[in-house]
């Protein structure tokens, strides 16, 4: 029978968490103490750091958090508008363990209460079926980076090879940024979200993720840069064996000298030659976005987003989608955190 503590960040058992993180196949970033150090230290919510253990040893762990907007209860893993791609519970041996650990999940069956969770690429999805959840296919791409950074060349559409070429030859240097940058990339993230109506991450929340990844080997910055110049970047998150794109902004007037795609290059080729085996595009999103993803020769391959509520918070859920295109929307939702 497996047993569960329920616990807070700063109390967690850490070695008891990393066994199961290191040895889950499942397991993400976003998963690590550090991420969630990170969110508890940006964002108003209350987490809970659940470890169920078999005889005594540590066998699955689940991180969710609590959020409040306005009258509703939030239960998520993640909690959207808060920078995670993935979350979910995790195990080791047997998938009864994911229906007995998501009891724990559903201690709140207020009226105003719904969960929500974003499951990894490859997460089997038939227990959420079972427990009456909304399961939602997200289009992803995943590069294999498991083989010679040559065949991945020829493997990328022609037009990204020719945008590589285009921005070496304009003599476009990739360099790697730190915390001191961030300033600065935070206002071509600006100029990015305006350009496509989408809402910027506050610059705090930047900050702390730098300082608390970097240093750990967990993140890195890249830029583009001509001249002494900044033209684009892009922050990469790392977790065991495979690379994920986090984020990307760019400044409009050098996006036609491709920047951009010279920095999808440089990590293509640096994670193929030095051990890395999978690059987890981040998503596909509109049109745009996945056409620039599609291009470096992924396979499609979707992550879930999963939604079970009360008729009440199914009605603020689609009344939310409809209108989070506005940048305000998203923006209030999260400042009521």
């Amino acid at each position: 029978m497996t047993e569960y503590e329920s616990t807070t960040i700063k109390e967690v058992d850490r070695k008891s968490w990393n066994h199961v993180l290191e040895n889950s196949r499942l397991s993400t970033v976003f998963h690590t103490l550090e991420w969630i150090e990170v969110v508890t230290k940006t964002f108003n919510l209350e987490e809970t750091l659940i470890i169920g253990r078999e005889d005594g040893e540590p066998v699955c762990i689940f991180p969710f958090f609590k959020g409040k907007s306005y009258i509703f209860n939030i239960y998520g893993s993640p909690i959207p508008e808060t920078g995670a791609m993935y979350g979910g519970p995790l195990w080791l041996e047997n998938r009864e363990m994911q229906e007995s650990i998501m009891k724990e999940f559903h201690l709140d069956r207020g009226l105003f209460t719904s969960y929500f969770l974003k499951l990894p690429p490859h997460y089997p999805t038939e227990i959420f079926k079972r427990l009456s959840y909304e399961i939602e296919p997200v289009p992803n791409f995943i590069l294999d980076l498991n083989r010679p950074s040559e065949d991945i060349w020829n493997s990328i559409s022609k037009k990204a090879r020719n945008s590589v070429r285009k921005a070496k030859k304009s003599g476009i240097e990739i360099v790697e940024g730190a915390y001191r940058d961030i300033q600065e990339y935070h206002q071509m993230h600006l100029e990015t979200c305006k350009r496509n109506s989408l809402n910027p991450l506050d610059l705090a929340f930047l900050r702390e993720l730098v300082r608390g990844l970097s240093s750990r080997g967990m993140l890195k910055i890249l830029l583009a840069k001509l001249n002494d110049k900044t033209l684009s970047g892009s922050i990469f998150l790392f977790h065991k064996k495979s690379i994920l794109y986090f984020m990307g902004d760019s400044y409009s007037e050098y996006l036609k000298l491709n920047p951009n795609d010279l920095i999808q290059w440089h990590i293509i080729e640096t994670g193929a030659n030095t051990g890395y085996e999978t690059y987890d595009l981040g998503g596909a999103g509109p049109p745009g976005i996945t056409s620039f993803k599609k291009k470096w020769g992924g396979t499609e391959t979707p992550f879930y987003r999963v939604f079970k509520g009360t008729p009440v918070t199914r009605i603020f859920r689609d009344l939310y989608a409809s209108a989070r295109r506005h940048p305000w929307v998203s923006r209030l939702f999260r400042r009521n955190l």
